[in-house]
Order: C-alpha cells, then sequence, then structure tokens
C-alpha cells in the first residue's frame, strides 16, 4: 500500500463509519482557520478589516479552513485507522464463521470432492435437498477444511478494512487445512457434519487472523507516514495564514487610507 493507498482508505474509513470526536475536531480546525485566523487575526492590524468588502482574501480564508478541516479528518482517521482494523479481527472472525453461505459453499465443494471417492453414497445429494456430509477419515476433514478457508477470500474482500482499500493476503488453504485438522480434537470416524462444523469455522477464522495482521502490517507503515505529512501541511497552512492574512490587512490600510 502507498501514499495514495493511504489517504483514500483514511478518508473511505473516516466517511463509512462516522466517528463524533473526528468531525468535531475537522469543525474546529475550519471554524479556527475561518474566524480566528482570517477574520480577528486581520482585525487585530486593522480594526476595517472583515470579509465583506475583502472579497479575495475571504474566498482564500475559506480555501485554507477548508483544507485544514479536511487535513484534521483526514489525520483522525489515519490515526484510528489500526485500532478500527485491529478490532474487526473478532468481528469478521464470528460473522464469516457463521455465515451460512460460506458454510453452505464449503460443505458443497467438499461433497463434490468427496463424492466421486464413494464415501457419500448413501447420502442424500445437496442439491436434493441434503444439508449433511460423511467425513470417513482425516483425509475427508482437510477436504472440507480446505474448501472452507479457500471459500473466504471473497467474502473477505467485501468485508472491514478490505472494502475499503486494504490488501487482503491469506493462507494456502492446503496449509491451513492441514493445521486445522491438527488442533481439532480427532473424531470417531466416520462422522456426519452439518454446514457449521468445527473443521470449517476454524479454517475460516484461521484465514481471517491471517488477513487482519496482515492488513496491519501492510496499512502501519503508510498510515504513519500520512500522518506525518498531514501534521506538517497543517502547520504550513496555519503559519501561511499567520503571515497573509496580516500583510493583506496591512495592504488594505495602504490601498484604503483613513481620512
Amino acid at each position: 500500500m502507498n501514499f495514495i493507498d493511504a489517504v483514500e482508505f483514511s478518508y473511505r474509513l473516516t466517511f463509512s463509519h462516522f466517528d463524533l470526536a473526528a468531525w468535531v475536531w475537522a469543525t474546529f480546525a475550519f471554524l479556527f482557520s475561518f474566524f480566528v485566523l482570517g477574520l480577528f487575526w486581520g482585525l487585530m492590524w486593522n480594526r476595517k478589516w472583515g470579509f465583506f468588502g475583502h472579497a479575495p482574501s475571504a474566498v482564500l480564508s475559506f480555501v485554507f479552513a477548508l483544507i485544514l478541516g479536511a487535513v484534521a479528518l483526514c489525520w483522525f482517521g489515519a490515526h484510528r485507522a489500526s485500532a478500527w482494523v485491529e478490532e474487526q479481527r473478532a468481528i469478521l472472525a464470528s460473522q464469516l464463521a457463521n455465515s451460512g453461505t460460506i458454510n453452505q459453499e464449503a460443505l458443497r465443494n467438499a461433497w463434490a470432492k468427496l463424492q466421486p471417492l464413494g464415501g457419500q453414497k448413501d447420502m442424500v445429494a445437496l442439491d436434493e435437498g441434503g444439508n449433511e456430509l460423511r467425513l470417513n477419515s482425516e483425509p475427508d476433514a482437510k477436504v472440507l477444511a480446505h474448501c472452507a478457508a479457500a471459500a473466504v477470500k471473497t467474502p473477505l474482500l467485501r468485508s472491514g478494512p478490505f472494502a475499503f482499500g486494504a490488501p487482503c493476503y491469506i493462507r494456502d488453504p492446503a496449509a491451513v487445512a492441514e493445521d486445522v485438522v491438527a488442533a481439532v480434537t480427532a473424531p470417531a470416524y466416520p462422522v456426519i457434519v452439518s454446514p457449521a462444523n468445527e473443521w470449517s469455522k476454524a479454517a475460516i477464522t484461521s484465514q481471517v487472523t491471517t488477513a487482519i495482521e496482515s492488513a496491519n502490517r501492510s496499512l502501519s507503515t503508510p498510515l504513519q507516514s500520512l500522518k506525518t505529512a498531514l501534521l506538517w501541511l497543517g502547520l504550513v497552512l496555519l503559519c501561511i495564514q499567520v503571515v497573509l492574512v496580516p500583510i493583506c490587512a496591512l495592504n488594505d490600510i495602504k490601498e484604503n487610507p483613513k481620512l
């Protein structure tokens, strides 16, 4: 993820998830720039200073204020992004592991792979209303875990930080299946399972964990760079206003001297 991607991610996250503190500070930055620096700071140099009758300066102050507000909003988005992404670990793991659609897809794919081997001959086919799968051995369980680990990629891309542009990396489904079967307590085979089974859930949870950890690593450096750049940009904007407004106010005195 590069710098531009980090900016886009920060704004998409901010506008998709309302953050009161971010909007309050962005509003404060706008008002401070527009009124405190654009108006009251000018009045300290020229008692006749004001927005009415000084349209170019008023427009310039408004533009500066808008940019400063946008900078503040983006900074808060970048600041809170890492914590928000980490929160998605438990949320997405629960949502996707308990998703009937994903679990059903995994079961169907496992059925398609195991049926030619003859282990499902006395089971009702899924396309005929069946909703169960027989696991006759550990290799069958690996097939199911493999299918579940592979089925989660597309839903992940539409969820959480990945929907806002965070890179989504997951492990090889075969490696996940090996780990899941080794971690799940071995049952007495054969065992009949439904879509919501422990192998599928464990495989999905493992993939979500990997994806979130990878996203956090990918986002960490760009977001930190973005925060630093935005901080400097905000300071530069404030300094320009601090210098520019008095110049405009004093020039106004020269151009329109008091009688």
